[in-house]
């Protein structure tokens, strides 16, 4: 850690790093869609005599722009502490204009939102379950029990524009301070009773491109978290109930008001901490916590680059649309309960990747699934250089070996089928295979 007035210092690391990134625009290439990546910085890019810079204020210092045009073609990213800024001034340009040319889309990023978030909870392992209405009629988006008395409330707040955002969250706050001990909640699925001994913690999620500083007011008052951060969260926990803890700590009434440049500074102290916000023999009135624990998120993703570089040759999702990744040494598995699929990726110069997927009702083949996807992963590592020879001599970039259920009646009970122009390789078994 740096002492305070320090000078900064650029490390042989950061250095060597950015000496070996490529020109801008040869990077475009490795986009998913090379030819919309062009558009998107053709559009958020400019001359260097039309640069407008405000350093002050809540606004991106240099709004929407991520590059200047050079000659021959050629774009040079702005400085790399006012990109994020700069990506924030973005969203909120596009989101103006999707506004302004249909109004029903603010209804659809709210079901996006509401949507992904579930999704997200449920695939990692929370037992969630919503939308919920509540006696009074107002809903929250969700609650999850992590055991009989730990609960978690929570509602998201989704917005395209500045205005009507604080009494959105008002209201939101109201609808939260509704789910308490005892109270019983309806959804689609039937009737949700919170136990009378329950403790609640509860979390507003933030979805709006203008996201700003918002400071808590008060102590065990927890401010609005932002979608991303809420995603990095649930990711990088432990274990699923470490949001309830952490929730609890961050709303204690007797503990320290806390002032943050982000959440995710206080989360990741909090984890680095042994899940607390600090071990001080004594209590606090207030806390100050620095963005440095923040960077952990960087760490990690700049941990994944192999990963995407492998998922995006093998025409996988990327790493942000799997909840769980696990690195196994030589071997990354990813996993998505919700879509009922995991995966294990080698990272080779030829990546591979073996999937399974299992049908409705099927989680008790996961074992054998698993089992036989990590035996032909083993089995590859073993003759990782044999194998590479082979995709060398033939043309192979990438490939895929899929085992997944055919639902068909008359399907047989295993098949195998190969597309080398696909270069994949699916391993399929019927309704009448004694897997189950």
């Amino acid at each position: 850690m740096p002492e305070l007035d320090s000078l900064p210092r650029i490390r042989a690391p950061e250095l060597d790093a950015a000496v070996s990134l490529r020109p801008l625009q040869d990077q475009i290439t490795d986009c998913g869609d090379p030819v919309r990546a062009r558009k998107a910085i053709m559009a958020h890019s400019t001359s260097p005599r039309h640069l407008r810079c405000e350093p002050c204020g809540h606004n991106p210092a240099f709004g929407d722009i991520i590059a200047i045009r050079e000659g021959d073609g050629a774009f040079r990213s702005i400085p790399a502490a006012f990109l994020m800024g700069s990506v924030d001034g973005a969203a909120i340009l596009l989101a103006g204009k999707a506004l302004a040319l249909n109004s029903g889309v603010l209804g659809v990023w709210r079901e996006l939102v509401a949507r992904k978030l579930a999704v997200f909870l449920f695939s990692v392992g929370h037992d969630v379950r919503g939308p919920l209405r509540l006696p009074s009629g107002d809903f929250v988006h969700s609650v999850s029990r992590y055991g009989p008395r730990q609960w978690v409330a929570v509602d998201v707040v989704a917005q395209l524009r500045g205005e009507s955002v604080e009494d959105e969250l008002a209201q939101s706050r109201t609808a939260l301070s509704q789910v308490v001990p005892g109270a019983v909640l309806e959804s689609r699925n039937g009737r949700v009773e919170v136990p009378d001994d329950a403790i609640v913690a509860t979390a507003q999620v933030m979805a709006n491109p203008q996201w700003a500083l918002l400071l808590p007011v008060g102590r065990g008052s927890l401010p609005p978290i932002s979608l991303p951060e809420v995603l990095r969260i649930v990711r990088s926990a432990e274990e699923p109930s470490d949001l309830w803890y952490y929730l609890v700590d961050r709303q204690d009434p007797d503990g320290p008001e806390v002032f943050r440049p982000s959440e995710l500074g206080i989360w990741e102290g909090w984890r680095r901490n042994g899940k607390a916000l600090h071990r001080s023999g004594r209590q606090f009135a207030t806390l100050f916590v620095g963005d440095d624990g923040s960077e952990d998120e960087w760490a990690d993703a700049s941990s994944l680059f192999g990963i995407e570089r492998s998922l995006l040759a093998l025409g996988l999702p990327s790493a942000r649309h799997w909840p769980t990744i696990d690195f196994r040494g030589e071997t990354t598995w990813l996993g998505d309960l919700r879509n009922q699929t995991f995966c294990a990726v080698l990272a080779w110069d030829t990546p591979v990747a073996v999937s399974a997927s299992w049908p409705p009702g099927g989680l008790s083949a996961t074992d054998l699934l698993h089992d036989a996807t990590a035996g032909i992963a083993h089995a590859l590592r073993r003759t990782q250089s044999v194998a590479e020879e082979a995709f060398c001599a033939s043309g192979i970039e990438a490939l895929r070996i899929e085992f997944s259920h055919d639902p068909r009646p008359d399907a047989p009970p295993i098949a195998c089928g190969g597309y080398l122009e696909r270069a994949q390789i699916g391993v399929s078994w019927g309704s009448i295979c004694r897997l189950f």
